[in-house]
C-alpha cells in the first residue's frame, strides 16, 4: 500500500514537502478550494513550492474541476510542472464542488468534464490524470481517460464494488484521517461524500443542508460508517484491519486527509503508523 498525504494548502511550506520526501511517503497532495481564505492562495504557486524542494515524491493537485480554470489554462500550467518535476506531477479532476463554484454555470459540469478529458487525450496531455467521484458515469471517464482513481471517503466495500476493474489504473482513495477523540467530525466527511454533493446540485441552500447534516450526524448509521471509511490513529489494530479490507479490495494508494491536524503533525503520524503496520 502507497500512502499519500493531503495538506492544508493554507499553510504550506518547503519543511513540509521536505519532511515528506525524507519520510518516503509517496505523494504530497493539494485541494483546491475557493472559498473564504482560499480564495486568495495560488495554486499552482503552491504546487511549484512542493517540486523545487522535492526530488522524488509525486505532488498532486486532487480534486479540481474545468471551470475555475479552462482546460487550455490546465494543459499550460501542469506542461510546465511537468518539467519543473521531472514528471511527477498528478492532476486530479471532478465534476466540481458547489461551494468552490458560485460564480459559474453549474449546467451539466460532467459533460464538461468529459470534453475536457477528450480534450487532454487529443492534445496528448502527458499528465497522469486523477479522477474523483463514484457514479457510473464518473467510473467511465476513469476507464475511458484517466490514469487513476481518486474518491473519497468510502467502505472498503464500497470500493471494491465501484472500482475500475481494469488494472493499468492508480486505484486510490482520499481518506480522513485523525485521532479517535474528534471521531464526531470524521461524519462531516462521510456525510460530504454521500450527501452534501447530491444536495448542493440540486440546489439546497446552506442553512437546509447544515440542518440535514446535525441530523444525519446523530443517525446509527452514520457513526458506524465512519468506522469503515477513516485511519484513527490511535487504534492501530482496527486501522491494520481496514487497510488489509481496502488492500483486498483493489486500493493500492491511500492520500490522507487531515482531521483536526495540522500538516506537520499529520506527516509525523502518518509516518509514525507505517512503522507500526510493518
Amino acid at each position: 500500500m502507497k500512502f499519500g498525504i493531503q495538506l492544508n494548502a493554507l499553510r504550506v511550506t518547503r519543511g513540509q514537502a521536505n519532511l515528506a520526501e525524507f519520510f518516503s511517503l509517496n505523494s504530497i497532495w493539494l485541494p483546491h478550494h475557493s472559498y473564504g481564505r482560499y480564495a486568495t492562495v495560488d495554486i499552482f504557486k503552491e504546487l511549484k513550492k512542493l517540486i523545487t524542494n522535492t526530488s522524488e515524491i509525486e505532488i498532486g493537485l486532487g480534486v479540481t474541476d474545468v471551470l475555475r480554470n479552462s482546460p487550455e489554462t490546465l494543459r499550460e500550467e501542469f506542461e510546465k510542472l511537468r518539467n519543473l518535476s521531472n514528471n511527477r506531477i498528478l492532476l486530479g479532476l471532478g465534476a466540481g464542488e458547489v461551494r468552490n463554484l458560485s460564480n459559474f454555470n453549474l449546467e451539466s459540469p460532467v459533460d464538461k468534464l468529459e470534453n475536457a478529458l477528450k480534450y487532454f487525450k487529443k492534445e496528448n496531455f502527458k499528465v497522469p490524470i486523477y479522477i474523483g467521484g463514484r457514479k457510473k458515469r464518473m467510473r467511465r471517464l476513469v476507464r475511458d481517460y484517466g490514469e487513476g482513481w481518486l474518491p473519497f471517503c468510502l467502505t472498503p466495500k464500497e470500493y471494491d464494488t465501484w472500482k475500475p476493474r481494469q488494472k493499468r489504473y492508480d486505484h486510490a482513495l482520499l481518506i480522513p484521517t485523525g485521532f479517535r477523540r474528534d471521531l464526531n467530525e470524521f461524519s462531516y466527511y462521510r456525510w460530504i461524500a454521500h450527501y452534501w454533493g447530491t444536495l448542493l446540485w440540486a440546489g439546497g441552500e446552506r442553512e437546509e443542508y447544515q440542518k440535514i447534516f446535525e441530523e444525519s450526524r446523530k443517525r446509527k448509521k452514520i457513526q458506524e460508517e465512519i468506522k469503515e471509511t477513516a485511519i484513527i490513529l490511535d487504534e492501530v489494530r482496527k486501522t491494520k484491519r481496514l487497510i488489509d479490507r481496502f488492500t483486498k479490495a483493489g486500493c493500492e494508494h491511500l492520500v490522507c486527509l487531515p482531521v483536526k491536524l495540522n500538516n506537520i503533525e499529520l506527516i509525523y503520524h502518518i509516518n509514525r503508523l507505517r512503522k507500526k503496520l510493518i
